[in-house]
């Protein structure tokens, strides 16, 4: 999934869809195949690629006969340089990998988590290369591959409307939290962070679960400006296990808030005492 995602295959399925991440559906076996091939595909080509580099770094003038047709060079040359590089960029390729297996993340979340293998692309041309340079029925693999990019690109564009309403929501969120002086929040993982990141520290939040236990702060002393702050609001999404726990919470105890609703989200704000 986290390959898949990361070096360019347009989502056709969600991770849902795979095993062992949902209970399967009509697509289950066409989405497993479909990653599953990509992902292996792509580590198959990263290892013909470091065997033939290899051969192109221990014997330049194998690979300069090999090559140099394709490129309509003539005369001597040596490729010994250019197949040290590629072979550094494979490589790479294959550390980033196995530093990715062996966290946690890569098996917990693969399709979030992918953003740590963005650096794959950078070793595209040599991953690719062994199609490029071999023979033409190569090159009905490489069609297939630019086709499932470019499914990929038009996807992205497409939702690009999606994207900046949900950019316009976050701007409102932010104008109505500052309008009401709601500086130091709770909130759930993905919104403090961004939050905190779009107002450049105006806003300061402390992450919930959905149990309302404290979460996972990034900076402790967040937590800390937040805890110490007896006004300190509570945001949440409508409807997600934050806001409904909460609603629960205070249907019980004595305290007193105001509520407010705003671009998909209920603030709860501590009233002031008289």
């Amino acid at each position: 999934m986290s390959i898949p995602t990361a070096t360019g295959a347009y989502p056709f399925c969600s991770l849902s869809d795979l095993p062992l991440f949902g209970q399967g559906s009509p697509d289950t076996l066409q989405c497993t195949i479909f990653q599953g091939s990509w992902g292996l595909c792509y580590l198959a080509l990263v290892t013909i690629g470091i065997v033939l580099a290899m051969r192109g770094v221990r014997n330049p003038s194998v690979g300069a006969r090999f090559i140099a047709p394709l490129l309509g060079w003539r005369g001597a040359i040596n490729l010994a340089p250019t197949e040290f590089a590629r072979l550094m960029l494979l490589g790479s390729a294959v550390l980033t990998v196995v530093l990715f297996i062996l966290s946690p993340v890569s098996a917990q979340t693969p399709s979030g988590s992918a953003r740590y293998l963005i650096g794959l692309l950078i070793c595209t041309p040599a991953v690719i290369w062994p199609l490029w340079s071999g023979q033409n029925r190569f090159k009905l693999l490489l069609l297939f591959i630019g086709t499932i990019v470019l499914a990929g690109t038009l996807s992205t564009f497409s939702e690009i409307p999606i994207i900046q309403a949900g950019n316009q929501q976050q701007d409102a969120l932010i104008s109505n939290l500052l309008r009401l002086h709601a500086t130091h929040i709770y909130s759930d993982y993905n919104t403090c962070n961004r939050l905190i990141f779009l107002t450049r520290e105006q806003i300061i939040c402390s992450v919930l679960d959905e149990h309302l236990q404290p979460g996972f702060d990034r900076y402790l002393p967040y937590r800390s400006i937040v805890r110490s702050d007896p006004r300190a609001a509570y945001v949440f999404r409508e409807d997600s296990a934050q806001a409904i726990a909460f609603a629960q919470k205070i249907a019980l105890s004595e305290a007193s808030y105001q509520r407010f609703d705003f671009e998909g989200y209920v603030i709860y704000q501590p009233e002031q005492p008289p």
